[in-house]
């Protein structure tokens, strides 16, 4: 499949809100708490992750069941072995915001972390 047709069918099932998963480049993940991603509030729940690869860098979007809840730049960050399963890191600042510094994918070595 062309790197064209893979784009624009994502572009396509982000516009109808689809959450279902794309070989790859989507999985579900859980937010086991609230936080911030890119100045958005993100509640806790279950939400679809996406990403778009620039190697090393990715353009990450999270999705709700209808609606996209943040876009946001990450790179894409060795962390020495696979992650058994998806995972949420935070940073919990003086007043207890979280902010979402990066997420975790089952069956990958690599980390997905948010740049400021």
């Amino acid at each position: 499949m062309s790197r064209l047709f893979q784009g624009v069918l994502i572009v396509a099932l982000m516009c109808t809100g689809t959450t279902s998963a794309l070989a790859g480049s989507a999985r579900r993940v859980s937010f086991p708490f609230p936080g911030v991603l890119n100045g958005k509030s993100i509640p806790m729940g279950h939400y679809a992750v996406r990403w778009e690869s620039h190697s090393p860098t990715a353009t990450v979007t999270l999705l709700g069941k209808k609606a996209i809840l943040a876009t946001a730049s990450a790179n894409w960050e060795e962390r020495g072995g696979k992650f058994s399963r998806n995972a949420v890191v935070y940073d919990t600042q003086a007043d207890g915001t979280r902010v979402i510094l990066e997420i975790r994918l089952a069956g990958l070595s690599q980390a997905l972390v948010f740049t400021a």
